[in-house]
């Protein structure tokens, strides 16, 4: 059985830990373990120095997505050989569900709790999990291959992932999180990471007035439909106080504007995506 290490305990370290518990090799570290509540970890914690030490014994280090990658462990790890992979995408790689992962900088949460409204209205069985509040190792495990994880996803889970959502979603990029990532390039090429590795079987729904997510269309290999508030689209668009679903030359009416209860032209993006 492999050894494991998680690195960073705050609500997903914890979340992992309780997944993979029966796992008698998984051992944990943080790097502020003053802050840390013990009473959990059950005498699996490791200090700096016996990390250190015992770096080259660990299989895998299953990190926070938060945490930098020039922290110095995993820039250790990465010295000795030593595979790491952040929670999110260690989970991803697990579950056995169908996935939407909806990214952007303004709008995701409201899109992936929209999506998991319609999907409720529908009857349909589905799990809300990621940056939303809820870790994803609360549920990878549990959720069915006849079920859809919706899965809200931070530019932090994105970096460095090799990600493939059956479904991605890009509300826009503009700059954020330049207190994480070192420039604007690094934060787009974050986020391209949601589709960089999806198939012509997969979705990928892009905002056709966001000129920089546009570009993603280019470094995919999915189906992609759009949707905008300015111009008739393959996918959804406004026109006339409503909005519009248009795939592929089949286009119905969805709804009227003045239907949707979240207000403003932002909403009436999310809605569509």
């Amino acid at each position: 059985m492999s050894k494991i290490l998680i690195f960073g305990l705050q609500k997903s370290g914890k979340a992992l830990f309780e997944l993979l518990k029966n796992n008698n090799n998984v051992q944990l570290y943080d790097d502020n373990l003053d802050i840390i509540d013990k009473t959990w970890t059950e005498g699996k914690l490791l200090g700096m120095l016996t990390v250190k030490e015992r770096i080259h014994t660990f299989d895998l280090i299953v990190f926070s997505p938060s945490i930098p990658r020039n922290n110095w462990l995993l820039a250790l790890a990465a010295e000795k050989n030593i595979p790491i992979i952040n929670e999110f995408e260690f989970c991803l790689k697990r579950c056995k569900a169908k996935t939407i992962c909806v990214t952007g900088t303004d709008g995701k949460t409201t899109t992936s709790c929209i999506i998991d409204s319609i999907l409720n209205s529908g009857g349909i069985k589905h799990r809300l999990a990621g940056n939303v509040g809820i870790p994803f190792s609360t549920c990878c495990d549990a959720i069915n291959n006849d079920e859809i994880a919706v899965l809200e996803v931070s530019s932090f889970m994105l970096t460095d992932s090799k990600l493939k959502p059956d479904i991605a979603v890009v509300t826009n990029i503009t700059v954020d999180h330049l207190d994480w990532h070192k420039d604007i390039k690094e934060y787009i090429n974050a986020k391209s990471n949601i589709t960089k590795y999806q198939t012509e079987n997969d979705i990928l729904i892009l905002n056709a007035d966001d000129e920089v997510s546009c570009f993603l269309r280019w470094q995919t290999n999915a189906k992609t439909y759009f949707f905008s508030n300015q111009k008739k689209v393959n996918g959804c668009y406004c026109a006339d106080n409503a909005l519009w679903l248009n795939i592929d030359g089949n286009t119905k009416k969805i709804l009227d504007t003045k239907e949707l209860k979240i207000k403003g032209d932002h909403n009436k993006a999310n809605a569509m995506a």
